[in-house]
């Protein structure tokens, strides 16, 4: 939706048909809203001074709406989390990784508790410092 407030409907390009609605220097996201609003599936297009420039179509902002692939971020993303989980879940599969960076001995991986847990309880712990901060700033904000 932000992306469509930021591009107004007289700067699309547009099919000749059209039935309801006008939308002019208005935004993409107004001229969405106003065609879901009255249940038409086009709006003619106008210029400030009410000439007819085209037609703008629902699908044609839904599309626009619609992020394009992402590219190798989103694939970056999914791998990185399937990284994390398989060591949270199996934290020893990686002890081999780990172990030139260990001194006399010590153990590559934690092992006094289960790893997940430990991240989870660390999450939690953040989550309420992070609303106790919120609630003191929200407070003094008010005062």
């Amino acid at each position: 939706m932000r992306l469509l407030s930021l591009t107004t409907a007289a700067r699309r390009r547009y099919r000749r048909l059209g039935r309801a609605g006008r939308c002019g220097l208005r935004s993409l996201r107004e001229a969405l809203s106003e065609l879901v609003w009255c249940g038409a599936e086009s709006a003619a297009v106008m210029d400030a001074d009410g000439t007819r420039r085209g037609c703008l179509t629902l699908a044609a902002i839904l599309a626009r709406g619609r992020p394009a692939d992402a590219g190798p971020g989103r694939h970056l993303r999914l791998a990185a989390l399937g990284l994390l989980l398989a060591f949270l879940l199996m934290p020893h599969s990686f002890a081999p990784l780990f172990a030139p960076l260990t001194q006399y001995g010590a153990p590559p991986i934690y092992d006094q508790g289960n790893l997940l847990t430990l991240a989870l309880a660390h999450l939690g712990t953040v989550c309420c410092a992070a609303a106790a901060s919120t609630l003191v700033a929200v407070g003094l904000g008010i005062l």
